[in-house]
């Protein structure tokens, strides 16, 4: 079984660089103004977050799925062009590449959306990435949740545990609509549990929890699962990390439609200063309150910096 190569890393040198793992949904968005066509993007949070990271240089490979159709070679294609490597990506070839159809006014503000997938009946058929000591993996979304693949996801999350790399969880529950919250909320908690570092927006924690964010909802909801929780308050303008009794700010502006972006810029940025300052697995357990400040202002700065480029990811340097 392809998995197994997995199962016997070769131990890294001193010098070799640290890995990430980014494990998501491929999708592409298709806007509509005044119902005529006039952009596609990549629109997977974990996917953008991929490609921003790649795009900086980082060592990168993306774990999904994308059909052998016209829509998946543009996704993969889209990866490969920012450096991520694909060798993980699952073309299966019954089924077609997730498509979401968003419709806006004259403004560019959304007023709904549609969203067409057709999955093969095998679940994420993929040979597993090496995954070592202080690697890093970062997943989320609503695939993550998804009964057809997680419980394979969730093989590859708890084999990164033991293998002790460092986990990001971003639930990102965003514009798809949860139908029966009842169902997928175990896996969310399996997911939460499992993780070294939380990432969420208010909405999401409005979602799972009934209650948008702050210190209450990290004591409340969150701290019982994982002890690092970085939450967006769009409505506050702020993003917080949160740690035990510890907690470092920073401002963010970002206007509702572009949320989503933010988000994946942000993750990417997380992610990014983890490597940048050195941060290993056994630094995740009690963040000293200025790694915290370096950590969350940096993911406020990517994710202003994504909203403000026409591919939606975070450019090459820094303003």
């Amino acid at each position: 079984m392809a998995d197994i190569l997995a199962l016997f890393p070769v131990k890294k040198n001193n010098d070799e660089m640290r890995k990430i793992i980014a494990i998501g949904e491929c999708r592409l968005d298709i806007f509509f103004r005044n119902n005529a066509p006039w952009l596609s993007l990549p629109g997977a949070t974990i996917l953008n977050a991929a490609a921003s990271l790649g795009k900086r240089r980082r060592e990168i490979s993306f774990v999904g799925e994308a059909a052998a159709d016209h829509v998946g070679d543009m996704l993969v294609e889209f990866l490969t062009l920012n450096n991520v490597g694909t060798h993980s990506v699952d073309r299966f070839t019954d089924g077609v590449t997730p498509v979401t159809l968003i419709f806006t006014d004259d403004h560019d503000c959304e007023r709904h959306r549609v969203s067409y997938e057709r999955y093969s009946a095998q679940s994420l058929g993929v040979v597993w990435p090496r995954i070592d000591h202080d690697d890093i993996v970062v997943f989320g979304g609503i695939y993550a949740l998804d009964q057809r693949v997680h419980s394979r996801l969730f093989d590859i999350i708890k084999y990164a545990r033991e293998r002790k790399a460092v986990i990001v969880y971003a639930p990102d529950m965003g514009h798809n609509p949860v139908i029966n919250m009842t169902h997928v909320k175990p896996s969310i908690l399996e997911n939460l549990e499992m993780a070294d570092i939380v990432v969420t927006a208010g909405s999401d924690l409005k979602t799972i929890f009934g209650e948008e964010g702050g210190s209450n909802s990290y004591n409340r909801d969150i701290s019982f699962y994982c002890f690092n929780h970085i939450n967006a308050d769009f409505d506050e303008s702020t993003l917080s990390f949160y740690n035990r009794k510890k907690t470092e700010s920073a401002e963010i502006k970002c206007s509702s439609e572009m949320r989503g972006v933010w988000l994946a810029g942000a993750i990417a940025g997380v992610v990014d200063a983890l490597l940048k300052h050195d941060v290993l697995k056994e630094a995740t357990g009690d963040f000293d309150q200025e790694m915290m400040k370096n950590i969350v202002e940096q993911a406020a700065l990517w994710g202003g910096m994504a909203i403000e480029t026409t591919d939606r990811l975070v450019p090459l340097n820094d303003k």
